[in-house]
C-alpha cells in the first residue's frame, strides 16, 4: 500500500475516532480525572493500576478541566500512536501498515483507555529485539510498569541469541523495572504497589471473557437464570448456576498458561530462529486472554506488537503469517461492534449480539491453539541450519531477517 495512502487512513481513522466517536468510549478517561479532582489519597488512587499510570495521568492532569482532560488524554495516546506507526514504517512497511489498520479496526477505544502505552511498549521492544537489545528491554520494563502482563514476555524476547545479546535484553529489563518498582515502593508503599494483583485476583467472571461464552450463551436463552451486575471493579460480571465452578477453572488454567508460557520460553532458548520468539509471544498472549476471567475490550491490542514483529520477519515460503493479519482485523472489529457500539444490546440479552460475542470468543480460541501450535513448530529446532552461502552458522536468510532490525 502506497505511503499517501497509509498516511491518509491513519490520519483519517484515528481524527473519526478521537473528534466524532468520543462520547462512546471516554468514560474511564472520565474515571481518572474524577479520581484525581477529588484528591484522594496518593495510597487509594486508581488502586487497580500499577503507579507509573498514576504519574502520567498526574502529568496530564495539568489541565484540570474536565473536557480538557479528556483532549490531552486522547491526544497523548494519539503521540505514541504516531511515534510506535513511525517506528514500525521504517523497521518495514507490512508491519507498519498492519498497526495502522489494526488500529482502525480498534476504533475509539484505543484512545481513551492506557492499554495503547503497554501494547506500543510490546512492538517497540520486538523492533528492537535483535539489533538494539537494551532498547528492548527497556520498552518492555516500561510496558510491564504500566500493566504487568508484559513481564511474562521477557524471557522469550531475551532468548534470542541469549550469551551475545539476549542477556543485555534482559538486564536491561531487570535495572530499568527494579528502578520503576523502588520508586512506586518510596512514594506509596507495599500494599499500594502490589493493589493491582490483588485488585486482579478479587474480580468476578466478565460478561465478555471467553470463560463466560457458555453462560451468556445459556443467558441468552434463559435470561431469568443469570443476571448480570456493574460491580465495583467498574465491570458488568455474570452471576448464577456454574459461575464459580467457572472462576475455580479459570485459576487452574491461568496456572497452566503459566506453565505453557515457561515451556515456549525454554523452548524459545533452544531454537535459533527469530520468528520462534514472536509466535511464542503471540501464544503466551492470546493464552492469557482466553484464560483469563476479564476480557477489556482493549486487551485486543495485547496481540498487535508480535504480529508486527511475524510480519517483518516472515520468510517468502512461510504462508501462515500471511493470514494473521486479516483474522486480527475481524477480531478486533467484532470487539468493537461489541464495546463500545453494541454493549447495551448485549447487557440487554439480545440474542444477535450474543451470537456475535460467541463468534469472536470462540475465534480467538482457534486463533490461539493455531498460534499455540505454530510457536511449538518454529521453536522446535535445537540444531541450526548451515547457511552454505555465507558460511555462518545459523538459520537460512536469519541475517536478513536482522538487517532489517
Amino acid at each position: 500500500m502506497r505511503t499517501w495512502l497509509l498516511a491518509a487512513v491513519f490520519i483519517a481513522s484515528r481524527t473519526i475516532s478521537i473528534v466524532f466517536l468520543e462520547p462512546v468510549a471516554y468514560w474511564d478517561v472520565y474515571y481518572y480525572w474524577l479520581n484525581f479532582n477529588e484528591s484522594i489519597k496518593p495510597t487509594e488512587l486508581l488502586v487497580e493500576y500499577p503507579t507509573p499510570n498514576i504519574w502520567l495521568l498526574k502529568a496530564i492532569y495539568i489541565v484540570e478541566d474536565q473536557e480538557l482532560f479528556i483532549k490531552v488524554f486522547a491526544f497523548t495516546v494519539l503521540l505514541v500512536d504516531l511515534f510506535t506507526t513511525v517506528i514500525l514504517w521504517r523497521w518495514d512497511a507490512k508491519a507498519g501498515s498492519f498497526w495502522i489498520l489494526f488500529g482502525a479496526a480498534v476504533g475509539p477505544i484505543t484512545w481513551f483507555r492506557l492499554d495503547l502505552f503497554s501494547a506500543a511498549s510490546v512492538a517497540l521492544s520486538c523492533v528492537w529485539l535483535a539489533k538494539h537489545p537494551k532498547l528492548s528491554g527497556t520498552a518492555l520494563a516500561i510496558g510491564a510498569s504500566l500493566k504487568l502482563w508484559p513481564a511474562l514476555l521477557i524471557g522469550a524476547i531475551s532468548a534470542y541469541r541469549f550469551t551475545k545479546t539476549g542477556y543485555l535484553r534482559m538486564l536491561a529489563f531487570l535495572v530499568i523495572g527494579t528502578g520503576l518498582g523502588l520508586a512506586s515502593l518510596w512514594q506509596v508503599g507495599w500494599a499500594r504497589s502490589i493493589s493491582p494483583l490483588t485488585w486482579q485476583s478479587d474480580r468476578g467472571l466478565q460478561v465478555e471473557s471467553v470463560p463466560a461464552t457458555g453462560l451468556m450463551l445459556l443467558k441468552a436463552a434463559n435470561p431469568k437464570i443469570w443476571r448480570l451486575e456493574l460491580t465495583k471493579f467498574h465491570a458488568y460480571e455474570i452471576f448464577g448456576p456454574g459461575v464459580e465452578t467457572i472462576l475455580t477453572a479459570t485459576s487452574i488454567l491461568t496456572v497452566l498458561t503459566l506453565a505453557l508460557a515457561i515451556i515456549l520460553t525454554l523452548r524459545c532458548y533452544r531454537s535459533a530462529r527469530l520468528s520462534g520468539v514472536y509466535w511464542s509471544l503471540l501464544a503466551i498472549i492470546s493464552l492469557l486472554i482466553i484464560t483469563n476471567k476479564t476480557f477489556s475490550p482493549q486487551y485486543i491490542w495485547w496481540i498487535a506488537g508480535p504480529i508486527a514483529g511475524l510480519i517483518a520477519t516472515q520468510k517468502p515460503t512461510e504462508t501462515a503469517p500471511r493470514h494473521l493479519p486479516l483474522i486480527s482485523y475481524l477480531l478486533a472489529t467484532t470487539t468493537q461492534v461489541i464495546y463500545p457500539w453494541a454493549y447495551e444490546q448485549l447487557l440487554s440479552g439480545s440474542t444477535l449480539l450474543t451470537i456475535v460475542l460467541v463468534l469472536r470468543n470462540t475465534g480467538f480460541l482457534v486463533l490461539s491453539f493455531w498460534v499455540f501450535l505454530s510457536a511449538w513448530r518454529f521453536t522446535g529446532s535445537s540444531v541450526p541450519r548451515y547457511d552454505l552461502r555465507s558460511g555462518h552458522r545459523g538459520l537460512l536468510n536469519d541475517s536478513n531477517q536482522e538487517s532489517k532490525l
